[in-house]
């Protein structure tokens, strides 16, 4: 059993454990990220993934995956007291671990927890879609925008009042907040802003990840009587849909697994695209 620091040159052997955004940053040697990936001979095992903040000295597990039931903790472990050890030395403290649940995670978490975590774990859905499969399409073309909203393309000035509206406190839910710091590159093709009366109170943020997928890291509409009446959820992701389908293109997003709305919708409207479905759980040091 062996450890690999990941790199440019051996990433694609872990190429199944990685996420499409991955693979950017570890073609172009981003400083800001991290990783490792444990092998057995040339079998890949699995993979941890970290992005360094290098102004706070801090460091976060965004990606902690497994593929080996009957050994999982023992791997999970191996690859986190690996990170743990070299953030450790270098001086970095690791701030938040996401891992990808297995039936053998329950005891690294409950290990993570006497450590010293937030035993309060977040719960994210993490899904890929093919909205090619939509069986029932309809209503993508019968929605009406009520007049006192609008949904307009992301671009420029989208941006603007966008930047402009997360810094200003109390505008939105207190969840926003932690999503919106670390977006990755906005891509305006994908991505589309819900305005009422010229102020911003919906978003369907896309980047795009690979030749075919796009990511979408965060999505969000205000409770609002207009946007309730509106359906301004499904206004955002309609466009997004077309898209995806005119250029087909697959979709990745993560949804809290407590945001009621969010599951609604897609055992509602996208249940029969799902492609993958995986659990992830959130851990934050105290």
């Amino acid at each position: 059993m062996e450890i690999l620091n990941l790199t440019s040159s051996n990433y694609s052997m872990f190429s199944s454990f990685l996420n499409p955004n991955h693979f950017k940053s570890l073609q172009l040697i981003d400083a800001n990220l991290w990783g490792i990936g444990l092998v057995d001979y040339t079998r890949p095992i699995g993979t941890l993934i970290a992005d360094i903040n290098f102004d706070n000295k801090s460091a976060v597990i965004t990606h902690l995956v497994v593929n080996d039931e009957e050994n999982a903790h023992q791997f999970i472990m191996q690859l986190y007291n690996e990170a743990k050890n070299y953030f450790e030395k270098i001086g970095f403290l690791l701030t938040e671990i996401t891992i990808t649940v297995n039936s053998k995670s329950d005891d690294f978490i409950n290990i993570l927890t006497n450590q010293g975590w937030n035993g309060n774990v977040q719960g994210i859905d993490k899904y890929v879609l093919d909205f090619n499969r939509i069986q029932q399409d309809e209503w993508l073309w019968n929605l009406k925008t009520p007049t006192n909203l609008s949904v307009v393309p992301w671009n420029q000035r989208v941006n603007e009042i966008f930047t402009k509206a997360i810094s200003s406190k109390n505008k939105f839910d207190n969840h926003v907040y932690p999503f919106v710091q670390n977006l990755g590159v906005i891509d305006e093709e994908f991505s589309f802003a819900l305005l009422h009366e010229g102020d911003i109170v919906g978003w369907c943020i896309a980047e795009r990840v690979a030749q075919n997928m796009i990511l979408l890291p965060h999505s969000y509409v205000k409770r609002l009587p207009a946007t309730r009446l509106g359906g301004g959820g499904m206004l955002v992701y309609a466009p997004v849909v077309k898209k995806a389908r005119e250029k087909n293109m697959f979709v990745t997003f993560f949804t809290d697994v407590d945001n009621a709305s969010m599951q609604n919708i897609i055992n509602r409207r996208f249940k029969e695209c799902i492609i993958q479905k995986k659990l992830l759980v959130r851990l934050v040091k105290k």
